[in-house]
This record gives structure tokens, sequence and C-alpha cells, in this order.
């Protein structure tokens, strides 16, 4: 029995001087979890070292392998079976996390028992440490997968038993689905069938407190009518029978995990489509599925795993794959060019939350079709935002991935009260998920737009800031918004040069994300690049013409610094929030002699910032040319600041 979950070991092995390479317990989980039992070297070589070249990365596999043999050699264990080109489990090589994940839902309580006994643990207990980011992240998703069947079958085995031995199964599926109400609710109903009715009560109040403190929560309204009646039986005297309390809900409300999951699946090739639209089709939903991969806010299975899905029953692959949301598409025929048509569902409820369609045009795509992959890709990360928003907005859970949501909302206000609202959102998601890089990166852009608001010498938030996107971009130095919170920081603490490497990398990393062209165009006004910043700020508006105030900021402050004054005050005036920009749109007001607006929005600055004063602008405002900074200061003279 090989013992996966847990510290890793086999069971019955005399392993004598030679261990068992740690990597090796990682082969085997992949060929066992996502493999079938079989896996090309080839294939298998890519996936354990993903971030070195080919060659190197098949010399490690013939390493390994050859530590394998010589452990089984030694130990009269056979756990692989090693050909030519492919890699087998060996015939009668069991292993705990197979057995769990086919067992079915326990029907009595031995059975719980031997549950617990098969969930020792996290799968590869304490291998993660040395694991590079994809293989991490591949861990992090198949432990969420194996522990949430794990706390399935133990919800289910609620709804039929009551029986001491699930207060073991509910605590261990409870250390990692902490705010999971469904299980505190099992739990509650097996303690009251047990007559153990205080202790149903002392786990309603520690979910209660937990949900408090740490997502400034309170229990769904389920758990808390269930509480009530749970304390009416009490107080009574009687106990319940598993009859009479609360029913279990469906094992799929259980699955609340740091990001959704979503796949795309390519078209199936039909007999009546050529087959040059068929590639063509299958490569735009690879572009597609790898412009959602890199957003990072979703857990998009990789476009290898969809294509060989294709043409597979929707309702199958959603049971297998354990998906929040699939994209289908199809092939339909158009009076120039065929069609691409793609559907985008939710599998909780099968709503259809997009169904649009592209034509396949060879000209256009051969031109564009990065740029239409993009376009979809933030389509539908748009709508699963909002679903996700929705769903809970009507059911009270939060995950890492509603935290971020719900935080990046508010970070669309430059109130200071909203952002630190967005700045406690993001941390709690960090809490639940703590190397989600988009929170990350978000916290640190609350730490450098609330130094940019109050307008204060200290740069201890910049630091901060900057300290949080740096662990960003360690975690994930493909992912643009990183990078960018390190351009954001870097500016405002002076380093022009650092600020412009970074926002190229995040421009690389994401050349067609309009927020990123208005950084690169900050960056460029802050270095006295002014024709360039407004190519460049006239660019991202073009890709998101509802653009947020930031992006007229920007604008405006190019304007005024070409000495487009009457420009740049109609631009800054399109700001629905104008406050944080009073400063600039005083001195473009004094600058065309509107000295009764000028005075305006500098009092109303001052209400404010009472404490300002001219001497801290050139600290406060990085300008690679001091000209800049004197030309401004001469307009908030002139506009009556001192």
């Amino acid at each position: 029995m090989l013992r996966l979950l847990g510290s890793p070991h086999v069971e019955g092995s005399t392993p004598g001087d030679r261990p068992l390479p740690l990597k090796a317990y990682l082969l085997v989980a992949v060929l066992q979890l996502d493999y079938a039992g079989i896996g090309s070297r080839d294939a298998l070589s890519t996936f354990l070292w993903p971030n070195v070249p080919a060659a190197n990365a098949q010399a490690n596999l013939r390493q390994l392998i050859a530590q394998v043999r010589r452990w089984q050699t030694s130990s009269t264990v056979q756990i692989l079976t090693i050909e030519r080109r492919f890699i087998r489990i060996a015939d009668g090589c069991a292993s705990d996390v197979l057995a769990l994940l086919s067992a079915k839902a326990p029907t009595r309580p031995n059975e719980v028992s031997q549950l617990c006994a098969l969930h020792r643990g996290d799968l590869l207990a304490g291998t993660e440490m040395w694991l590079d980011s994809d293989l991490a992240q591949w861990l992090s998703m198949t432990r969420a997968r194996i522990n949430r069947h794990f706390a399935t079958n133990v919800i289910a085995a609620g709804a039929s038993l009551a029986a001491p031995e699930l207060e073991l199964a509910f605590a261990r599926a409870l250390e990692f689905l902490p705010y999971e109400e469904s299980l505190v609710r099992a739990r509650m109903n097996n303690l009251a069938a047990l007559g153990q009715f205080a202790a149903a009560h002392a786990v309603f109040m520690d979910h209660s407190n937990r949900l408090r403190l740490d997502l400034n929560a309170t229990p769904e309204l389920l758990t808390q009518a269930l509480a009530a009646r749970l304390g009416t039986g009490q107080n009574s005297g009687h106990g319940l029978s598993p009859s009479t309390v609360e029913p279990m809900q469906p094992a799929t409300e259980i699955a609340v995990r740091p990001v959704p999951r979503v796949i795309i699946l390519p078209p199936a090739p039909l007999g009546n489509t050529a087959p040059a639209d068929v590639e063509l089709a299958i490569s735009l939903t690879s572009d597609i599925s790898l412009s959602l991969c890199r957003m990072r806010t979703l857990s998009m299975l990789a476009p290898y795993t969809a294509r060989k899905l294709a043409g597979s029953d929707p309702a199958s692959t959603i049971s297998l794959l354990d998906l929040d949301y699939i994209v289908t598409t199809s092939i339909l025929p158009g009076s120039r060019h065929p069609r691409l048509a793609f559907t985008l569902v939710r599998t909780r409820s099968s709503e259809i939350l997009v169904a649009d369609e592209v034509p396949l045009d060879p000209g256009t795509l051969l031109r564009s079709q990065a740029s239409i992959a993009a376009a979809i890709a933030a389509n539908l990360t748009g709508k699963i935002g909002a679903a996700e928003l929705q769903s809970f907005r009507s059911t009270g859970v939060k995950s890492a991935y509603i935290h971020y949501l719900l935080g990046t909302e508010l970070l669309q206000n430059n109130d200071l009260a909203r952002l630190r609202g967005a700045r406690r959102h993001m941390a709690q998601a960090l809490k639940l998920s703590p190397e989600y890089v988009p929170a990350l990166s978000a916290l640190a852009r609350t730490m450098s737009i609330e130094w940019l608001m109050l307008g204060r010498p200290d740069r201890t938030l910049l630091i901060k800031a900057k300290s949080l996107a740096t662990r960003a971009v360690q975690i994930d130095p493909l992912e643009a918004s990183g990078h960018r919170e390190l351009g954001h920081a870097s500016m405002y603490l002076g380093d022009l040069d650092a600020s412009a490497e970074y926002f190229d990398i995040a421009h690389e990393r994401a050349p067609n994300y309009a927020d990123i062209l208005a950084d690169q165009a900050d960056i460029l006004v802050h270095s006295s690049r002014m024709r360039e910043a407004k190519r460049c700020i006239d660019n991202a508006i073009s890709l998101n013409p509802l653009a947020p105030d930031e992006y007229y900021w920007i604008s405006g402050s190019a304007e005024f610094f070409l000495g487009n004054y009457r420009a740049a005050l109609t631009t800054l005036q399109k700001m629905q929030d104008q406050t944080m920009v009073d400063r600039l749109i005083s001195a473009s007001a004094a600058m065309i002699g509107n000295l009764d607006l000028a005075a305006s929005h500098r009092e109303r600055w001052l209400s404010k910032y009472p404490d300002f004063r001219l001497s801290d602008v050139a600290e406060f405002v990085p300008h690679r040319s001091s000209s800049d900074v004197e030309h401004y200061v001469h307009a908030l003279v002139t506009a009556g600041f001192s």
C-alpha cells in the first residue's frame, strides 16, 4: 500500500539503505490522479520539470527512474513498471488516495473510521516546499479536490447515521474547510442526534466567532435557524433524532475553493468542416484558455486536457473534473467563413452566462488572434466574476476569490475608507489562500494609493507595498500584476528607471491590458516624456472607453505639462470623483485665468489636507525634470497655494 496522504511512504516494504526519492511519490501521484495509471516519458518529464529545457527534464526523469529501479530491487516491492516510452503503475500497487477517492459515503460507524484512517493528512504532506510554482499549484488544486471528496462523503454519512466516530471526521474536514456552513450544520446535527446539545451549541458559537473575527461575517440563516431549533430541544430536555434535525444540504454546496475551476472545450471535428477551419478553431480556443490562465483569477484547466475531452458529453466532463464553469464550443456554417460559437455555463445552476460567436476568418485571425482571444477571455472573466458575486450576495459564502472581487469593487473609488475596506478584503483573501497573487498585488496597490491620497512624506506605506509586490513576483513571475505594483511603488519612491523597467515587464506579460498601458503613461509623465505619455494613455482609453478616473488624471496631467491647460481642465472634469485632483484642476484653471474655479478647488483641497505646503511638492511628486516641478509649483502659486 502506497501512503500518499500525509507523510508519503510505502507500507509493507523493506527499503534497506536506499530511501525512495520524494519526487518518486510525486510521479506516482501524478500517474494515478492525472494519467489513469500510465504516461509517456515525454509528458511526465515536462509535467515534473515544467520550467527547464526538455532535454534537461528528460535527463532528470532518467535519473529518477534509475533511483526507483534501485529502490524496487532493494525493497522487493514494485510500484512502477518502466518501459522504453511509457511508465505505468505496477499491477497490484494500491494507494490510500485512490482508495479514498473510490470510497462511497459511509453507512456504518466502522466505515467512518476506515475513511478517517485513509485520510491521514494532505496529499504528499511536507513536499510543497521544494516544488516550483507550477507543481505547487497542481498539488494545491489536487489536495483541494481530495479534501472536498472526503468532506462530501462525511456530510453524506451524517445524513444517514449519527455516531461518535463522525466527530473525528467532521473535525478533520473543518480543518481544511473552516468556513463551510454545511459541514458545521452536519456536525451540529450529529451532536444533537447523540443528545449532546451543549456541544452542538459550542460548535455553533465557535463557528460564529471564527466568521466574525476572520471575515467580519455572520453564519448563514440556515445555520442560525438550526442553532435556534437545537437550543429549543436542549431547553426542553428532549433529544432530536436524525430524522428531525436539519436535513443535509447537497454535497455540491461544500465546494468553496479559492478561485473558480474552469475549462474550455475545443470543438470536436465534424465531417463537413474543413480541417483548416477545425485547426483554426482549436488554435483560437487554446489562445483563449491561455489568456485566462495568465489572468490568475481562475483555476484554468490546461488546453492539453481540454483537447483530450473535445466532443465529450459536457455533463460527464463536469462530473469528472469537478468544474464550476464550462465553456463549450462548436463550429457553425457561415455565409463567407464558418463561425466559432462558444457558450459559458455555470455548472451549479446550468445557467448560460455567455452565448456568442466569432467568424473563423483566417485573414483577421492572422492579424489579430491574440487580441480577439484576450477580448473573449476578458468577457468570460467578467461574467464569471459577476456570477460569483451574485452567488455570494445570495448565500453569504466567501472564498478568496470573492474577497478579491469585493475588494476590487472598493478599489474603484478614491474614498479612503473604501480603500481601507478593500485592503481588509485582500487581507482576508490571503488568509484563505496565502499565495493568491492577484490579492497580494491588489493589497500592495491599496498602500500605494493611500500614500498618494494622504500626500505625506513618510514612505512606510510605499515600502510595504514594494515588499508585497516583490513577494507576488517571487510566487508568480509570469503574472503582470506584481510587476505593475513594483512599478507603482518604485515610481513614488523616486526610482523612475526601475519603475519604467517594471512596467515594461508588466506590459510584456499582458500586452493588451489597458490598465498597464495607463500605468506606462503615468511613468512617462513622471519621466517628463509628455507626448509619449499622451499617446500611451490615449491608446489605453481606446481599449477601455468607459475608463476609470485614473485614466483621465494621467491624461489631464500630460496635457497640463504640455501647456494645454484648457484640454487638461476638460479632461480632469470628466472624472466622477475630482477630489483627488483638486490641486491639478486649480492649477490648470489658474493658468487660463479662471481664478474663481481655481479658488474653489484650492479651498476644497485645503479643507481635506490643511497641512499641505508647497515646499512638500518637490519631495512628494517625483519628476525626472526639475522644470516640470517648477512649472507645477508656479501654477499652484498662481492658484493661491502657499
